[in-house]
């Protein structure tokens, strides 16, 4: 450096992309598998020669094949790529040089590629004075490096690969014995660090061979994970333990204890995937399996929720009127525990999606009763989310149809309330979600917004992928609504067609969002489009039994027939009619006068002032302290006008 022309230039790891490229160019082909160059990326921290060295490993090992079109794909699964031969070779020889260090690197390397001096010291069989020594050995050979900002002293292997060479090196039995001393010393000396993270008790339980505890930590790691809504981190311990599990004996505690993190599992799906997904529905058949020989066991009722609720978004039906049933009949006899409540909120959705919502309404209001804030709050980690908050806003989805608007309105800004409170992410989102379709209903985009931007936050910031992309839906009609109609429509369509989506965009609120699309579509001019959806709609109805929204498919249907060209008033009068039938079958007072209303207007188009008080006045009468239903102010208009042309035509002497 003595010259004043010399400079130096620090040279960082490689991006990801760039070792992309570099993996590209030692296999010829840029059509490189992402999982490989995530793994790769990972296992060499970015250094060029680990790099070239593993990608040549990967081909030997026969890993990559040629598909469609020329591109790699991995043959089978990827297995954890080991070091290769000359650089470990390399490595090893570099520790072995170190002489005694050697040995602190190796139990450093059982620790983690992250490790405190302090758990070092507990486990070692040092003294102070040696181990200082050999950690500023292995610092000055730029293997580890200390982390100065830590209030503590914690220190990180430079490399994976050294980390790996030095814990190779050792014999399994050491391995083992090493990492069951560790395992004991977090639990006896840093119970607080393995509360906080009992994955890392559990990696080391896992390694020695103590399957047992092993499961116990894994699912703790799962439960605790769950309780701070992380997802995907709870799937991946849970995976862990479900796995570990099954070579447990059968004994009806290792049978209790796979059916709980069996329950778990899937609560954690239900989050990410969504309750329809294929893999949620195999974990709670699992559940339920497991559960066949536990009589009275908690989670043996979250099993069946699970499978339930599964049928639910898939619009089974039978299955779910199976299920409502055998979870009222497992709880008979005790009819005030927290299971009966939420057995009679099954019940009560069942009768919901029927098109029963005087049934729905008494089993969603029993629930509430039953429910017991303080006591059950904390099923919401057995169960997905509170089913207090949740039958509370799903009886604000109930009285709105019936007619009882003020009050539904109260229980959906009360759950919000509620679920806000309890800071469970799962139930905010749930409750937050169920305000939107209560909006939707109500067709109010204005009073959706907030709550689309809670869903599409929340389930953003906590991996909630079905939620996210659900939420670009609700996004796309708001902007629909409010003026952007193209590009609202485009955006609900786009949402649709997502993976994972489908038509269970919005979960079994399919007939509400396929109309909404219906609508969007008629703004843009689009009538037949729009007319086939609904029609497509009315034979799923048919179908599924899926009922509760079928009086406003009818109506938009005859809504539609009188703004097409050209028009078809017989068809919508037929449609308008059909609605306010299936209306009154239901006691679905505002649904009814809704269609009322559409076809009063109708009538008076048409001259006929008395057909329309006819359809208008017995809709107007079931409701007596409505104030917030401006439907209620537009029908007492058409009535008065409706008079006043009838006083007009028929002048008294």
């Amino acid at each position: 450096m003595g010259p004043a022309n010399l400079t130096t230039l620090q040279l960082g790891r490689l991006k990801e992309t760039d070792v992309q490229r570099m993996i590209a160019d030692v296999i010829g082909s840029r059509a490189v598998p992402s999982e490989l160059v995530a793994q790769i990326a990972s296992r060499t921290d970015g250094i060029p020669l680990f790099v070239e060295e593993l990608t040549r490993t990967v081909l030997e090992m026969g890993v990559l094949e040629k598909g469609a079109g020329g591109r790699y794909r991995i043959a089978g699964s990827l297995p954890r790529l080991s070091i290769p031969t000359t650089l470990q070779d390399s490595l090893m020889a570099r520790l072995d040089r170190l002489g005694p260090a050697k040995e602190v690197a190796q139990i450093c390397a059982v620790l983690g590629r992250e490790f405190s001096d302090g758990l070092l010291r507990a486990i070692s069989d040092k003294d102070d004075a040696e181990i200082d020594a050999r950690l500023a050995q292995l610092e000055g050979a730029e293997l580890i490096f200390r982390n100065r900002s830590a209030p503590e002293g914690v220190y990180t292997f430079k490399h994976a690969l050294v980390q790996d060479t030095a814990y190779e090196s050792l014999l399994k039995s050491s391995r083992r014995r090493l990492h069951e001393r560790i395992a004991a010393v977090l639990q006896e000396k840093f119970p607080e660090a393995v509360a906080t993270a009992p994955e890392i008790a559990a990696h080391h339980l896992t390694q020695a061979g103590l399957v047992e505890d092993a499961v116990e930590w894994w699912g703790k790691a799962g439960d605790r994970s769950l309780r701070s809504s992380a997802y995907p981190e709870a799937i991946a311990h849970l995976t862990k333990a479900i796995g570990l599990a099954e070579g447990l004996s059968e004994s009806p505690a290792g049978q209790s204890r796979r059916l709980q993190l069996q329950v778990a599992y899937g609560n954690a799906l239900i989050a990410t995937r969504g309750y329809g997904a294929p893999e949620t529905s195999v974990a709670f058949a699992r559940a339920r399996e497991l559960a066949s020989g536990l009589k009275g066991a908690p989670a043996r009722f979250a099993a069946t929720y699970g499978l339930w609720v599964g049928s639910l978004v898939r619009s089974e039906l039978g299955s779910m009127q199976e299920l409502a049933q055998a979870f009222l009949d497992d709880t008979a006899d005790r009819p005030d525990a927290p299971e009966a409540g939420i057995a009679h909120r099954v019940c009560g959705m069942t009768r919901w999606f029927e098109g029963n919502f005087v049934d729905a309404r008494q089993h969603l209001e029993q629930s509430l009763t039953i429910y017991r804030d303080e006591h059950d709050r904390n099923l919401a980690f057995l169960y997905g989310h509170d089913y207090g908050i949740a039958a509370a806003i799903y009886l604000a989805l109930v009285l709105w149809p019936l007619g009882e608007v003020d009050r539904a309105e109260q229980l959906a800004q009360e759950s919000i309330r509620r679920a806000t409170d309890s800071g469970h992410i799962a139930t905010m989102v749930y409750a937050h979600f169920h305000k939107i379709v209560l909006e939707a209903v109500r067709g109010n985009p204005e009073g959706a917004r907030p709550h689309v931007d809670a869903v599409i936050e929340l389930s953003r910031e906590h991996g909630l992928l079905l939620y996210t992309r659900a939420g670009k839906f609700w996004n796309g009609w708001i902007r629909c609504r409010l003026g952007e109609r193209a590009a609202g429509l485009k955006e609900m369509e786009d949402s649709i067609a997502l993976p994972l989506v489908g038509k269970m965009a919005t979960g079994l609120y399919v007939p509400l969002t396929w109309t909404l699309l219906a609508e969007a579509k008629a703004g843009e001019g689009l009538f037949d489009e729009a007319l086939a959806i609904l029609d497509e709609q009315l034979v799923e109805v048919e179908r599924t039994g899926q009922e509760w929204f079928t009086p406003e498919i009818h109506r938009w249907r005859g809504e539609l027939m009188l703004r097409k060209d050209p028009i078809d008033i017989v068809a919508a009068e037929t449609a308008f009619s059909q609605a306010i039938e299936t209306a009154r079958t239901q006691q679905t007072a505002t649904y009814e006068l809704r269609a009322a209303l559409s076809l009063a207007r109708l009538y008076q188009a048409s001259g006929t002032d008395a057909q329309a008080r006819s359809v208008l006045g017995p809709a107007i009468e079931k409701f007596t302290n409505a104030q917030e239903l401006p439907e209620i102010v537009e029908a007492r208009a058409a009535m008065e006008r409706s008079s006043k042309t009838s006083l007009c035509a028929n002048p008294c002497d």
